[in-house]
């Protein structure tokens, strides 16, 4: 709460319009990351180990968050958007997303892991498979381990995709957390 309420402090002080939705710390590692507003437009600010923050500013929800695969929770998240993980950088995501692919699912075919992945409660499942199976050429029954990393990284750029993930802009600032 101490490091929050300097936040709010500095950014007063630069007059900037923000609006704090949700606020969390990786403690182990001291890096920050929480989603708010940037000139009117959504954002996510990073403090990432004592570097000065910057804001992931307008694009997808999954590239301010450095989660191309909209993952609600992995291990290695800084923070949390709309129930969606926020991970230090797109690597991470990225990785955490093939983790849970390929470890989690692996056993899965393609059908079965996006049932799962994208459930049709929240998502046009079936439209999903279909796109993957267009996308990549490969088939609905195909398991996951059985692919070739050539594969594997297909499905995942596909995946990405679908997710709707494209950038805004990053604006670098000169706040710092004490």
């Amino acid at each position: 709460m101490k490091n929050f309420k300097k936040i709010i402090k500095y950014v007063g002080l630069i007059c900037l319009l923000m609006i704090v939705t949700s606020v969390s710390v990786s403690a182990a590692t001291g890096n920050v990351a929480y989603s708010t507003y940037y000139d009117g437009e959504r954002a996510v600010i990073y403090f990432i180990g004592d570097n000065p923050g910057f804001y992931h500013v307008g694009g997808s929800l999954s590239w301010r968050n450095n989660n191309p695969g909209n993952l609600r929770w992995a291990s290695s998240q800084i923070g949390s958007n709309n129930n969606f993980a926020i991970f230090k950088s797109y690597s991470d995501g990225y990785n955490a997303m093939k983790n849970l692919v390929f470890g989690t699912y692996g056993s899965k075919t393609i059908a079965e892991m996006i049932e799962i992945y994208a459930p049709s409660s929240e998502n046009d499942t079936e439209n999903y498979i279909s796109f993957v199976e267009s996308r990549t050429g490969m088939d609905r029954n195909t398991v996951l381990n059985s692919m070739n990393s050539t594969q594997q990284n297909s499905l995942l750029d596909v995946m990405i995709t679908h997710e709707g993930y494209f950038p805004g802009t990053i604006v670098y600032t000169d706040i710092m957390l004490d």
